[in-house]
């Protein structure tokens, strides 16, 4: 039985080896014509040749393939054919394996030479699109790529140049779907490089789907290909931060041709100490892009980094640099942003819509001043909603919680929009003696939807001074954007004095104060940027006011228009009991003109003068009238004063100046006025005036008397004079009238300063 079998065994073993050698015989002679009987006339190979060890094959060297301005070349193709199926005329090929391709997709237009040959009527056809439909997958088994590269050629800017390299393990196409379990995939255009299985669908346009459990990703390659391929506006693209590489695990990425969208999909985005987990983006030409993400840890410094990178970012961060007067910011920690849903661009616009939750603890932020000093601020808690309606940010901030490492804490809870739109702001906020360098800030803060904004705030600085408590609503009046109440509000600004190292808060031995060789501080222009670009409207009062030693104002009412740069301020106020009216023009950055219209009758001439000076209103007594016109403009208080002019009329009414012989050194002009008549002593040491008129001139800087006088018991006085403001100095000419009738020359030129004691 042995026997038998082993003789029918060698018998079908000499028979498999006569069909092969004849089939080989067979191929041999006859492999050019059966090639290109299967492979086509388009198709050239510098040689073939067909082998019988180790396995029956067919080797092709420099084999090209060219399909209209497609070309395909392979420099060594070896196909291990299925034996009886070649030898009955069918070409079936149980495996292939191709060394290298080069696939070339020309996709350039036909130059205008070969356009005029064309007919005149007919329009040129764009060329053929490259789809998978042009390998011969179906008469293969199995495929195997070692190495390969894709190049599309084009010439406009709509279709750049495309190349990947791909090293296949094994290839099966169904229908038009060529699908790939590839070790290496790189598409440089779009800066992927992964491992998995690819879906192409068409080469040029190309069309694919990935899915890789790791994968690597070059944000720059793919925000260009994107930019340029209409499914990223370039304004949005701009804004993208610069990053190196993102390592990609459970990558799923779909580009369709046919439809205009890619969609990427991935189950961690990570680069450097940042995260994204479960990502999900969609980008279309005519949706614009629609991104989803479950969390994202990322870094704060990197963040900051991109914001220096961003040219809008860096400009907005230094202007902060200019106004907070810092010389450096730097921030460390993590931010937790999670359920992110935004969309936008396409036909909607390029404003982002959507909303996320953001989320960090132990935040820190080293502020580093113009002078040097350093300060630490923590944010030791923040949990926020931010929504975006098309582009405008509004934060739902349930909890903010930071410290200064100079003292002091700082809570905020409630609702804002960015730009901030008061009527729907919900918030409370609260700031415990924090301090800000030099500065330490109290602040109470309470607005409900709907309802005023109630605020109490008290800053304290070297060269700036702040007390405030009011309410602001808005809308206010009809027809206007806000109204403000202020109980009170007290302004005071100084030059910090700090020179060589010395801080302001030192106190002196009082040498400073006299010495002659010390500068004045300079005057600090007005700052009115905040109306440029503005449109606002509203009103606003307050019961009192004041502004450094100023005198007191009470009981301010204003309105403002601002529209073109500019704001018109309307209103009256009472300033030392005196009814003032002002019409006020402000333009950006800093020019201000003023007309002010004020008049007053039968004061307290006791109280009037106590709004100037504390000591003048125990000389003092009576009653004055005033009336004033003045017109003022400039770019600082300097520049106001210098091209103030107007005029002035003052009344007096039983005028009594007391305590004759220690005069104030600013009333010293009427000792002279004595001394003038011959005057040398005085009942009670006191004189009394039973009515007084001064008419003033104000013309840049020079106080004119155009004529005044004092008539009462004791003597008559009049004349004209002048009054030099830089120089605080009185000039006067005129005559003097005892009661006896004697009449003297009276001559006054007079600097004011303060008496030694």
């Amino acid at each position: 039985m042995k026997k038998k079998f082993f003789i029918v065994s060698s018998v079908c073993l000499l028979f498999f080896a006569a069909l092969v050698v004849a089939s080989g015989i067979y191929i041999n002679a006859n492999i050019e014509d059966i090639t290109r009987k299967h492979l086509g006339a388009g198709i050239q190979f510098e040689d073939v040749e067909f082998s019988f060890s180790p396995l029956p094959a067919i080797a092709f060297s420099q084999l090209k393939i060219q399909k209209g301005k497609h070309k395909i070349t392979i420099p060594s193709l070896v196909l291990y054919p299925d034996l009886l199926a070649l030898l009955k005329g069918d070409v079936v090929v149980r495996k292939a394996v191709v060394e290298e391709p080069l696939i070339l997709s020309d996709r350039t237009a036909k130059p205008a030479t070969e356009k005029k040959k064309l007919h005149a009527s007919a329009p040129a056809s764009p060329p053929a699109p490259l789809t998978t439909a042009a390998i011969p997958v179906g008469l293969i088994n199995e495929i195997m790529i070692r190495g390969g590269k894709l190049v599309m050629i084009s010439g406009t800017e709509n279709m750049p140049p495309l190349t990947f390299a791909v090293a296949v393990d094994n290839i099966a196409k169904k229908d038009q779907t060529l699908s790939v379990e590839v070790k290496d995939f790189t598409i440089d255009e779009i800066g992927l490089s992964f491992a998995g299985d690819v879906a192409i669908t068409s080469f040029s346009p190309l069309g694919l789907k990935i899915n890789a459990s790791k994968a690597a990703i070059n944000p720059a390659a793919l925000k260009d290909f994107l930019v340029k391929f209409d499914f990223l506006d370039a304004s949005v693209g701009n804004q993208i931060p610069r990053i190196e590489q993102v390592a990609a695990g459970g990558l799923q990425l779909t580009i369709d041709p046919v439809s205009g969208e890619m969609d990427l999909v991935s189950e961690s985005l990570s680069f450097g100490q940042n995260q994204l987990q479960n990502v999900s983006v969609n980008l279309s030409k005519e949706k614009g892009y629609l991104l989803k993400c479950a969390k994202v840890l990322m870094d704060v410094g990197a963040v900051q980094g991109w914001v220096n990178e961003n040219p809008k970012g860096k400009e907005a961060l230094e202007q902060l640099f200019v106004k907070a007067k810092l010389k450096d910011l730097r921030a460390s920690g993590k931010i937790e942003l999670s359920s992110i849903d935004l969309k936008g661009g396409g036909k909607a616009g390029p404003g982002i819509s959507g909303a996320m939750d953001l989320k960090t603890e132990g935040l820190k932020i080293h502020l580093v001043a113009e002078n040097g000093r350093e300060q630490n601020f923590t944010i030791s808690q923040l949990e926020t909603r931010v929504t975006f309606e098309e582009g405008k940010p509004s934060l739902q901030v349930s909890n903010l919680r930071l410290a200064s490492s100079l003292g002091g804490t700082g809570l905020l809870r409630g609702t804002l929009e960015i730009p901030i739109k008061l009527k729907k702001v919900r918030f409370e906020a609260t700031l415990d003696s924090f301090q800000v360098f030099d500065t330490a800030i109290t602040l109470r803060a309470v607005k409900n939807s709907g309802e005023k904004l109630t605020f109490e705030v008290d800053l304290s600085g070297p060269s700036l001074t702040v007390l405030a408590k009011g309410q602001l609503q808005t809308p206010g009046r009809e027809k206007a954007d806000f109204w403000i109440r202020m109980t009170e509000c007290r302004i005071s600004r100084g030059f910090s004095g700090e020179k060589e190292g010395v801080p302001a808060h030192r106190k002196s031995n009082g040498s400073e104060a006299e010495d002659p060789a010390r500068k004045d501080p300079p005057h600090q222009d007005f700052d009115f940027s905040a109306i440029k670009g503005r449109t606002l409207s509203g009103d606003a009062s307050v019961k009192i006011f004041q502004y450094n030693d100023m005198p007191q104002v009470n009981d301010v009412q204003l309105t403002l228009a601002c529209a073109n740069n500019r704001a018109v301020v309307r209103g009256s106020m009472g300033i030392c009991q005196v009814d003032l009216f002002v019409n006020a023009v402000l333009t950006a950055p800093n020019q201000l003109v003023a007309q002010v219209e004020g008049k007053a009758a039968n004061m307290n001439l006791t109280s009037f003068m106590a709004c100037f000076s504390r000591e003048l209103p125990m000389f003092l007594s009576g009653r004055v009238s005033v009336m004033t016109s003045l017109f003022v403009q400039g770019q600082n208080t300097q520049t106001l004063l210098d091209s103030a002019q107007g005029d002035l009329m003052v009344t007096l009414k039983k005028c009594m100046v007391r305590k004759v012989s220690s005069l104030d050194y600013r009333l010293d002009f009427l000792v002279d006025m004595l001394n003038a008549a011959g005057i040398t002593s005085l009942k009670d040491d006191a004189v009394d005036f039973r009515k007084g008129l001064a008419k003033v001139e104000i013309r840049k800087g020079r106080v004119i008397l155009d004529r005044f006088s004092l008539s009462g018991p004791l003597l008559d006085v009049w004349g004209t004079g002048e009054f030099l403001l830089k120089k605080k100095q009185l000039r006067l000419a005129g005559q003097v009238r005892t009661a006896l009738g004697i009449t003297n020359d009276l001559k006054i030129d007079r600097v004011f300063q303060k008496k030694k004691t």
